[in-house]
This record gives C-alpha cells, sequence and structure tokens, in this order.
C-alpha cells in the first residue's frame, strides 16, 4: 500500500550577494541592486519568495478500517462495504499553498475532491451543526485561488498507517464514516465510538 505523498508549503527567503546586492523586479526582468532605504527586502519589488509550480492533484482509493469505502448517492457521499456492485469513488487531493491556516500539529492543509465529478467536500453548519457536503468546485480551481477556501479545507494528519481529516472551519470535527452501512460520511467529534475516523489512502495507479 503506498503511503500518500503531499507537498509541502513553499519557504520563503531575503536573498542577497556576497556584496550585500539584492533582487528586484525591474518590469519583468531581475536586476541587482545594493540594498539601502529606497530599496527594502520586505518591499514587493524585492524578489523574497521560491517559486511556486501549480501541481497536478494525487489520486487515492480510499477505506476504513472496516473496508467501507466512499460511493456517489446522487450529490452526496455514503460509505458501503467493497462488493463486486459497489464502485467506489477516487478522491482527488492536492495541498493549499496557502499558509493562513497552517498549524503543523495538525497536520497538512488540504482540499479534497471526487476525482472527475467537479465535486469538492464542503463544511457548512445545517441546523447549528457542523456537516459535510459536497459543492461544485475541483480541487485546482481552489488551490488557484487568490486567498484559502476556509470551508473546503483540511488537516490532514497520519496516525499511523492511517489518515485522518479534521476540518479547518470546525476544529474537532473529523470525517467520518458510520459502522452502519450506506449511511452518509459526516463530520463528528466522537471519536472511537460509533464513528470511524481513519482511513486508508492507497495511490490511484
Amino acid at each position: 500500500m503506498a503511503t500518500p505523498q503531499l507537498r509541502r508549503l513553499p519557504s520563503y527567503y531575503h536573498i542577497r550577494d556576497t556584496q550585500q546586492m539584492v533582487w528586484v523586479l525591474n518590469e519583468n526582468s531581475l536586476i541587482a541592486a545594493p540594498l539601502t532605504n529606497n530599496i527594502k527586502p520586505d518591499s514587493s519589488k524585492t524578489i523574497m519568495a521560491t517559486p511556486q509550480l501549480r501541481r497536478l492533484p494525487s489520486y487515492y482509493h480510499i477505506r476504513d478500517t472496516q473496508q467501507m469505502v466512499w460511493v456517489l448517492n446522487e450529490n452526496s457521499l455514503i460509505a458501503a462495504p467493497l462488493t463486486n456492485n459497489i464502485k467506489p469513488v477516487t478522491i482527488e487531493i492536492t495541498e493549499c499553498k496557502h499558509a493562513e491556516f497552517y498549524d503543523e500539529g495538525k497536520g497538512n492543509l488540504v482540499y479534497m475532491g471526487i476525482k472527475g465529478k467537479g465535486l469538492c467536500l464542503f463544511c457548512t453548519e445545517t441546523q447549528g451543526k457542523p456537516t459535510l457536503q459536497l459543492e461544485a468546485e475541483t480541487v485546482m480551481s481552489l488551490y488557484d485561488k487568490d486567498n484559502s477556501e476556509k470551508p473546503f479545507l483540511f488537516y490532514h494528519n497520519k496516525e499511523g498507517s492511517t489518515s485522518v481529516f479534521q476540518s479547518v472551519s470546525y476544529p474537532g470535527w473529523f470525517i467520518a464514516n458510520s459502522s452502519t452501512p450506506r449511511e452518509p460520511v459526516i463530520l463528528t467529534q466522537e471519536r472511537g465510538t460509533n464513528n470511524n475516523t481513519n482511513f486508508y489512502l492507497e495511490a490511484e495507479d
């Protein structure tokens, strides 16, 4: 079983040479200039960041510890045992390129979608309770936005060989399968009871 390989956030640096010359953007070219009061490393004219490359999402088969997989039922996700007549979805995952909600202790910031369906996992409230829904979006359109899309964000963390996904909008609420087959995939605060919050991810061939 392959271990998911997700992209890390870019690193940011001030750059100068041994003569204290810094890089400055002059229209569409880089020039080197002495560091003076008019040219500051934190200026918008100074290049400080490593390049951010647009990456394709990663694709995974997902199942819980009871071998329940995710199935698309109209515009909802349900969990069902894997049998010959069940067609599980393939999950697409990409990391968020913005660091606004980054928390190293909680895991990587990711967007999650359903491959080939133009649907993404989305957290909202229904009757005052956090719920998991599907919204017409793609992970790459979310990735390309100028700001983080908080309702679509999850912290992806590893617990042994399994993965857990915590809502960024609702801290302490995790994606979960019910132990009862064909029930909706939900958000829950109750881990290790009737809800399974630990998942195996297997990279698609």
